[in-house]
């Protein structure tokens, strides 16, 4: 099992750079996020190098599903694992600009039907859809520079890196923004993160077994 990428050409024709990002061509209004091979490979090291967290042992058989840029074997086994980022404040009424930004893109996700705590729910849906052994795991990075380590620095530093790209369609088709706004409002939350804002950027793994 392995994680390689593989169909180089391909991928290259069906995404490309933005702002040091790798951006999806073909899925840009459905998937507004950057889809490059840096987040892969940091959450893998904040997962003790584990492709998932699953008590997947001895699979009899291996299914290739291409996931954002690369083609990673996942060890299905019966289980559903699936992981997401959410913010999380200890203050969301505060006025900085990155709370700002946050609010604008609640309020755009909105409009557009979808979620920003959708995480919350994943278990309760793979409750409702009969998985058993479901369990949820939360890695709380701090959004405050004091607290972090320097693997949870690169994280934050990737994740903001793409701010653009999770704000520009949203931004313009909801809120009416133009390309300048978006750019100086993802400059300004940037640069608040290098304050003391209080809260964390909370990425939760929730796997499941298929009952049967």
């Amino acid at each position: 099992m392995g994680d390689n990428m593989s169909d180089s050409d391909t991928l290259d024709h069906d995404s490309e750079r933005e702002h040091g990002r790798r951006y999806s061509l073909t899925h840009l209004e459905q998937h507004p996020w950057p889809i490059d091979e840096e987040q892969h490979v940091l959450l893998r090291e904040l997962f003790e190098d584990r492709l998932y967290l699953a008590p997947i042992e001895s699979p009899r058989s291996v299914l290739d599903i291409r996931t954002g840029t690369g083609c990673w074997a996942m060890e299905c086994g019966g289980w559903v694992e699936i992981r997401d980022m959410r913010v999380q404040l200890d203050n969301p009424g505060e006025d900085s600009p990155f709370h700002n930004y946050i609010r604008e893109m609640a309020t755009a996700q909105a409009r557009d039907g979808r979620q920003m705590d959708l995480p919350l729910h994943f278990g309760a849906e793979l409750t409702r859809h009969g998985f058993t052994n479901i369990t949820e795991r939360n890695y709380d990075i701090p959004l405050c520079t004091e607290g972090r380590d320097k693997l949870k620095e690169r994280i934050i530093q990737n994740w903001t890196t793409g701010l653009e790209g999770y704000s520009f369609t949203l931004l313009e088709k909801h809120l009416g923004k133009n390309f300048t706004e978006t750019v100086l409002m993802c400059a300004s939350a940037r640069r608040a993160l290098k304050g003391k804002i209080e809260g964390y950027l909370q990425i939760q793994v929730v796997y499941g077994q298929k009952p049967g």
